[in-house]
């Protein structure tokens, strides 16, 4: 088998052919694509982990395509800044429904979280709401205000 990578002369002009074969050149189809997909993205019948996974990938392509162009320090940081928000963004739409409680309080924050640390209040959540799932008795009651009306009434004196 014929590797053609052994074939370089040099380790550049290896890195040169590596670049032509796989690289990102500022295509404006493939961000657009990309930014599209990072923004539609929802988690549907995926886990939170791989809906996770999904975004982080394609956050990853969308930076290597585009990355930072602040030469700044401080335009670097704004930069950076306003990409986390957006990328915060993006995952708070994407996940399901039933994290719109905690999505509402990531949302409500005094200062906005980063997007790794609104994932890890997401998963917690969704530990929590697996451990405790709502149970049913053999009547189906989940209620427990049904209950409390319920010994109200049999403790009520007959008049």
């Amino acid at each position: 088998m014929n590797n053609v990578y052994s074939q370089f002369p040099t380790a550049k002009a290896l890195w040169e052919g590596l670049a032509t074969t796989y690289g990102s050149s500022k295509d404006p189809v493939q961000i657009y694509d990309l930014h599209q997909k990072a923004n539609t993205q929802k988690q549907g019948q995926d886990t939170l982990e791989k809906f996770w996974n999904k975004l982080q990938a394609i956050w990853m392509a969308i930076d290597r395509k585009q990355p930072n162009p602040m030469k700044c320090s401080g335009d670097i940081v704004i930069f950076n800044k306003i990409k986390q928000e957006q990328r915060l963004y993006q995952f708070l739409i994407g996940i399901d429904e039933k994290f719109e409680a905690i999505r509402r309080d990531l949302l409500m924050q005094e200062k906005t979280p980063s997007v790794e640390s609104a994932y890890a209040a997401v998963r917690r959540e969704a530990a929590r709401l697996q451990i405790l799932k709502p149970t049913t008795s053999s009547r189906g009651d989940t209620s427990l205000g049904e209950v409390r009306i319920g010994l109200i009434a049999r403790n009520r004196p007959q008049g």
